[in-house]
C-alpha cells in the first residue's frame, strides 16, 4: 500500500507541478484564453493540488527514514544482546529436536549445490568402417561441463546448541560442531564444510524479532542479509564456547 502511495504522490507532484508551470508561463506570455480570475483559480487548483502530492512524497520519506532507524536499532540492539550471551529463542517447524536441545536461530532456507547442467564446445566426430558390418566412431567429445549452483531443496536452516541443520522437503542435513570444519559467511547464506563435504544454504526468508526496550515491545521483520547476520553472530557465539 505505501508503495502505491508512493507512486500516486510522485505522479502527482509531475503532472501538477508541470501543470502549474504551463499555465503560469501561457499567461506570462500572453497565451492563456481565459480571464485572469479564471487564471488565478486554475493556478489555485493546480498549485494546491501540487502541494499535496509534494507533501504527499515529504511524509512517506520521513515514514520510511523512521521505520528504518527502527529497524536498525532492532537488529543492533539484537546484535549486542547475542554478543552480551543472550541469544534468541527459536522453534523449528519441520527440525525434530534432540533431547536437551535448544533452536537459537530458525530462517526459511533453500539448499544448493553445483550441478553439471551439460556440455558445450565438442568437436564434430566421424565413424570409419573397420570391416563389413563393423565401425567406430573417431573424435569430436563432450567438451567442457556447463556448471551451475542450483536449488535441490527447501526447508528451514535451524542452529541449535548442539549442531547446524537443514530440514529441507527433498533434502537434508545436519552437522554436529565438534565436524565442522569450516564456515563461509555470504551477504544472503552460508557454505558449511565438514571434512571434505560442503553444503551451500542460501536463507530465503525474513527473521521476525522482538525486544524490549523501556518497558515495551518492539517487533520487526529483518531483510535477508540482517537475518543472515543474526544467524552468523549465534553461529560465532556458539563456537566460541
Amino acid at each position: 500500500m505505501s508503495k502505491l502511495l508512493a507512486v500516486l504522490s510522485w505522479v502527482g507532484v509531475v503532472l501538477f507541478g508541470s501543470a502549474t508551470a504551463i499555465t503560469f508561463v501561457a499567461k506570462i506570455d500572453g497565451k492563456y484564453a481565459g480571464s485572469t480570475i479564471t487564471w488565478l483559480i486554475q493556478e489555485g487548483i493546480e498549485g494546491t493540488l501540487f502541494a499535496v502530492s509534494l507533501w504527499g512524497v515529504f511524509t512517506l520519506w520521513r515514514r520510511n527514514k523512521k521505520k528504518k532507524e527502527e529497524t536498525e536499532e532492532i537488529f543492533h540492539t539484537v546484535i549486542a544482546q547475542i554478543e552480551s550471551g543472550k541469544l534468541p529463542e527459536a522453534t523449528p517447524q519441520s527440525l525434530i529436536m534432540h533431547p536437551e536441545e535448544k533452536a537459537y536461530a530458525v530462517t526459511p532456507a533453500q539448499l544448493l549445490e553445483n550441478k553439471t547442467l551439460g556440455y558445450s564446445g565438442g568437436g564434430a566426430s566421424m565413424r570409419v568402417r573397420v570391416t563389413k558390418g563393423v565401425s567406430v566412431s573417431v573424435g569430436g567429445g563432450r567438451g567442457h561441463a556447463d556448471r551451475a549452483i542450483v536449488p535441490i531443496a527447501n526447508g528451514e536452516l535451524v542452529v541449535t546448541n548442539q549442531r547446524i541443520a537443514f530440514a529441507g522437503d527433498l533434502k537434508s542435513f545436519d552437522i554436529p560442531f565438534r565436524k565442522l570444519t569450516n564456515i563461509e559467511p555470504y551477504t544472503d547464506g552460508f557454505a558449511f564444510h565438514e571434512g571434505s563435504r560442503s553444503h551451500i544454504v542460501k536463507v530465503t526468508g525474513r527473521m521476525c524479532v522482538t525486544i524490549t526496550k523501556n518497558g515495551t515491545q518492539k517487533a520487526e521483520t529483518l531483510s535477508v542479509q540482517d537475518t543472515t547476520s543474526i544467524v552468523h553472530g549465534v553461529l560465532n557465539h556458539l563456537l566460541r564456547q
